[in-house]
């Protein structure tokens, strides 16, 4: 579905994925777990602010190293667009300890930078174990969470009843 993005302020800086960068990509969720210290060599971007989707059109803009330069979310209600920034943790911060599962029926569309997926349900923390063959010394490796944050009940609703996020 196209969206007018007339209204929705661009981000302060456009974002593209390189091929430096890894992509956490599944049906993911936040359910209130707890926290996990982002490694150092390590930033976590997460797109969807807690409780959205992650369109798969936005997802597949970061495996294909597009350039990104507005996020809104789409009222569930509305079907308005309010803009919305990546939320960015730094090494040495704590983030929360979000869950990762298969990306079963989702459109994966490898392209650019290295994607790691789960075969079942795994926590952000037991991940940074398969990132850090990729963090080098001498640069900051992203890491981009390409996933729902989905909240613990919200599993009942309809995918047409929480707030998507979609790229420009």
């Amino acid at each position: 579905m196209p969206y007018d993005f007339s209204s929705v302020s661009a981000l302060s800086a456009p974002l593209q994925t390189t091929g430096n960068d890894v992509i956490l990509s599944g049906h993911g969720k936040y359910d209130l777990r707890g926290e996990t210290t982002v490694p150092a060599g390590i930033e976590l971007w997460v797109l969807a602010p807690p409780g959205s989707l992650l369109s798969d059109a936005t997802g597949g803009a970061l495996e294909h190293m597009d350039r990104i330069t507005k996020l809104a979310v789409v009222s569930p209600k509305t079907k308005g667009l309010s803009p919305v920034a990546p939320t960015r943790y730094a090494a040495g911060s704590k983030a929360p300890n979000y869950m990762i599962s298969a990306p079963r029926g989702l459109d994966l569309r490898p392209g650019g930078p290295h994607i790691l997926g789960v075969e079942a349900n795994t926590y952000l923390d037991a991940l940074w174990t398969r990132v850090a063959p990729f963090v080098k010394q001498d640069r900051i490796t992203r890491v981009f969470w390409a996933c729902c944050t989905e909240l613990k009940g919200q599993e009942n609703l309809q995918d047409n009843e929480i707030p998507l996020v979609v790229h420009a």
